[in-house]
């Protein structure tokens, strides 16, 4: 009984001693995970950061704008409910304000009250294109235009004149603006808004 019990011991620990290590293992995947990620954040730097875009970067930004066109639809529908919380509203205002670009890039700014104006509550944007693609105005900016459809679901005057839709356009940039990741920093291509006509 006893020479077996050794003899199982003596297995157990063979196979103990032989077995490889979880640790090694787990420091393989942590590697190669850290690898992978290094390796898409160098592929998302050099493009957000690269001086010269590509056009395929460029038609990757255009439907970008064209997704955040929609939004800006989406977050101008929450500001027209009058049962949307006060607070809520004031960041969407705050989110929607940053959408547009600002004067230090030597453009107008529109304000809320301005894109009220142009675009009040309770519409619904369709049919965005672009009109005129990102052309490279200088080393932090390109230009471009979007047209899109404009639905008025309310407004009887629109309809009398024959469709609740108008055809609007907006003019679109591409601005180089520093942005604060972590605990470091990066000029990034950012995707804005200017005049709405």
């Amino acid at each position: 009984m006893k020479r077996t019990v050794n003899i199982s011991v003596l297995i157990l620990l063979y196979l103990l001693l032989t077995a490889k290590s979880c640790t090694n293992r787990e420091e393989a995947d942590a590697a190669r995970e850290e690898a992978i990620f290094k390796a898409t954040k160098d592929s998302i730097s050099s493009v957000f950061i690269s001086d010269t875009l590509s056009d395929q970067t460029l038609k990757a930004f255009e439907a970008t704008a064209r997704i955040k066109l929609l939004d800006l639809g989406d977050y101008l529908k929450i500001l027209a409910d009058s049962t949307t919380d006060k607070g809520f509203k004031t960041r969407v205002k705050d989110i929607v304000s940053k959408m547009f670009i600002s004067e230090d890039q030597n453009h107008r700014r529109i304000n809320s009250r301005g894109i009220f104006q142009v675009l009040p509550g309770g519409v619904h944007f369709d049919s965005v294109k672009v009109q005129k693609p990102f052309e490279r105005i200088n080393d932090s900016l390109y230009s471009g235009k979007l047209r899109f459809l404009v639905n008025y679901p309310n407004s009887a005057k629109i309809i009398r004149n024959g469709s609740p839709k108008l055809e609007k356009t907006i003019d679109v940039y591409l601005v180089k603006r520093e942005k604060v990741f972590g605990r470091n920093s990066m000029k990034v291509w950012t995707v804005l808004f200017g005049d709405i006509q």
